[in-house]
C-alpha cells in the first residue's frame, strides 16, 4: 500500500433520478460503526530535560461523519456504487507550543482484494503554521459495472505519528491498530480499516 501525504477537498454530485428510475431503483447505504478510535494506549516520556512542550493530547482518529458507501439496485440487481471517505487524526495542544514532530496520512479503497483508488495524501511537520496537530485523507471511488461492483470492500487509512524532539512513545502494545514505526520508539504507525459487502443481487 502506498503511504500518502497533501490535503484537498473531495466533493461529488449525483444526478436526481427520474420518476421511472425512482420506481424501480433502491438505494442501500452503509456507514462505519464506531467511527472514532481513541488515541492508542501509548504514553510519552521526555528524553531531555530541555524539552518544554508536552505532546498533544485529547486526540481522536478514524472516519469522519461524511464517510459512507452507497449502492443502487434495479429489480434487486446491483447497478452501481459510490464510496467516499475521510480518514483523519485530530488533536488538541496540551500546552502552548505542543505539536507533533511529523504526521502523515494516506488511504486507499480495495474491492475483492484489488486496490481501486488512492485517497488524497496529507502531512504536516513541527513548525508549520498553526502547529502540526492533525491530518486528513479524503477519497472517493465510483463503480458503474453492475455485478462487477459486487463483493467485499475495504477502505483503510494509515497514519504515521512522530513525536517532537525529546519525546518517545512507551507503547503501543502488540495487539492494537498501532505499531512502532521506528527503532528508537519516536514514531508509531496506525491503521484504520472499514470493511463492508455489497451483493450482486439484493436479498
Amino acid at each position: 500500500m502506498a503511504l500518502l501525504a497533501g490535503l484537498a477537498a473531495c466533493t461529488f454530485t449525483i444526478a436526481p433520478a427520474t420518476a421511472d428510475e425512482q420506481a424501480r431503483t433502491e438505494r442501500l447505504a452503509i456507514r462505519p460503526q464506531g467511527a472514532l478510535i481513541d488515541l492508542p494506549a501509548a504514553h510519552r516520556e521526555a528524553r531531555s530535560v530541555t524539552v518544554k512542550a508536552a505532546p498533544p493530547t485529547s486526540c481522536v482518529w478514524g472516519w469522519d461523519q461524511g464517510t459512507e458507501a452507497l449502492a443502487w439496485y434495479a429489480e434487486n440487481k446491483l447497478v452501481n456504487t459510490h464510496n467516499q471517505w475521510t480518514g483523519h487524526w485530530e488533536c488538541l495542544a496540551a500546552e502552548p507550543g505542543s505539536e507533533y514532530g511529523y504526521l502523515d496520512a494516506n488511504s486507499e479503497i480495495i474491492l475483492n482484494g484489488v486496490e481501486r483508488a488512492d485517497g488524497v495524501m496529507d502531512s504536516c511537520e513541527q513548525g508549520d503554521l498553526g502547529g502540526c496537530l492533525g491530518v486528513a485523507t479524503p477519497g472517493q471511488w465510483d463503480c458503474s459495472g453492475g455485478a462487477a461492483c459486487a463483493g467485499n470492500y475495504t477502505i483503510q487509512a494509515a497514519f504515521i505519528v512522530e513525536l517532537a524532539d525529546g519525546w518517545t512513545w512507551t507503547g503501543p502494545g502488540t495487539d492494537g491498530p498501532c505499531r512502532y514505526w521506528s527503532a528508537d520508539h519516536t514514531t508509531i504507525a496506525c491503521l484504520a480499516q472499514w470493511s463492508y459487502h455489497f451483493p450482486a443481487v439484493r436479498p
